[in-house]
């Protein structure tokens, strides 16, 4: 699942990195701004579910319909999309 998040991402023209975070992470990445584009950075110390969970709720806030998915990962964006935003 982790993959095809990234080639969702990779076809929104959204880049992903996933580094070490300097400090004990609250969640396992997120969607930033960085001079004018989106990025999203994933803590590689996060376990897969929890890096598959912060790339989903970064896409789920995008324009995800305009590019192809599969089923399963269209169903998990939309279950993110429903929910309310984290702090």
């Amino acid at each position: 699942m982790l993959d095809e998040l990234f080639a969702v991402a990779r076809r929104l023209g959204i880049r992903v990195r996933v580094e070490p975070f300097d400090t004990e992470p609250v969640r396992s990445g997120g969607l930033c701004r960085i001079h004018g584009r989106d990025l999203v950075i994933l803590d590689e110390r996060g376990s897969v579910p929890d890096q598959v969970g912060a790339l989903a709720e970064a896409l789920a806030g995008l324009e995800v319909e305009t590019v192809h998915t599969l089923p399963r990962v269209r169903a998990l964006l939309d279950r993110h999309k429903s929910l309310p935003p984290r702090d």
